[in-house]
């Protein structure tokens, strides 16, 4: 749960520091208060501040972001996970469990966290899209202004091609596209969503790659970019991903220790700094393992580790 609290800096804590402060008007340790401003997660007059020895003075607003319980924090990125840079693009295989975007309660942790401490730059880098946070594979980000303005704009259009690798259960066709819309799912879960009339226009191709007999390693390819588009797609046609929480029966859930859905190839023109160029980001081991345990060999190429 995410929790939040404001306060007005009173006089008596003119020229105190931002962690004694935060521990005083909160009521805790010294230490949870430095892992609250580490994390991102403390404002002084709704700017964010990192700096535990920040003086206050008295009228200012401090604002207090925290989970209950702690988020997980994600072991850092690897050289391994820089897959491209040039001119301010850069692509990143993105690990499955950690968050593209920073939120109000957490910084530290997050894909562009993660990226600036990788890099050791000043500037924050920001993610051009988004992965929901179960997915692997690749992000770009953009470091400087006209970059992430130039991609944004790239983004928007309908040239940059993305392909997915996931496992599902089932046997679809070798080829197929899906065209079903796509909404939130009234009475689910928050965000979950699904396959409904009045839903927003949705479009999916599927490429089966290697099969099983229970299951397939498929090529996917979002055509219009909505919200667990592709999960939600292969779960209405009766093929759901192996390992999603979301959208899979238990016992299909319970096959995989992770979604098996992983960001594989991103096809951008040019139109911006660093483009064109093509990015490829090879399957994590966990996918692969779960491929191994069904039986199934994929293509050389496709699912191989880099």
């Amino acid at each position: 749960m995410i929790r939040n609290a404001r306060h007005e800096v009173p006089q008596q804590l003119d020229g105190e520091r931002l962690d004694r402060a935060a521990a005083a008007l909160q009521g805790w340790s010294r230490g949870e208060a430095r892992r609250c401003i580490e994390r991102g997660g403390a404002y002084v007059d709704r700017k964010r501040v990192r700096t535990a020895s920040r003086k206050l003075r008295p009228g200012q607003r401090l604002e207090l972001w925290w989970a209950d319980p702690p988020d997980h924090q994600p072991p850092p990125l690897s050289p391994e996970d820089l897959v491209y840079r040039r001119a301010g693009l850069l692509a990143l295989n993105k690990p499955a469990g950690v968050h593209c975007q920073a939120a109000r309660h957490r910084l530290v942790g997050t894909l562009p966290s993660m990226a600036q401490v990788l890099l050791d730059t000043a500037e924050l880098p920001e993610p051009i899209h988004r992965l929901d946070r179960h997915c692997s594979g690749l992000v770009v980000l953009g470091e400087t202004r006209r970059a992430r303005r130039e991609l944004s704009a790239l983004w928007r259009g309908e040239a940059v091609r993305k392909r997915y690798l996931s496992i599902v259960a089932g046997q679809p066709p070798d080829s197929v596209l899906i065209d079903a819309p796509i909404g939130l799912e009234p009475g689910g879960a928050s965000g979950q969503r699904g396959v409904m009339a009045g839903g927003q226009a949705a479009r999916s191709s599927l490429q089966v790659l290697a099969r099983s007999e229970h299951a397939c390693l498929v090529q996917l390819e979002p055509i219009t970019g909505r919200t667990h588009q592709l999960r939600v797609h292969t779960a209405h046609m009766g093929w759901p991903m192996l390992g999603d929480p979301w959208y899979a029966p238990a016992q299909i859930t319970a096959l995989a220790p992770r979604l098996c859905l992983h960001a594989w190839q991103l096809s951008l023109p040019a139109g911006a700094p660093g483009t064109p160029c093509e990015l490829e980001a090879a399957a994590p081991p966990a996918m692969l393992e779960v491929l191994a345990a069904l039986g199934i060999s994929p293509p050389a190429g496709p699912a191989s580790p880099a």
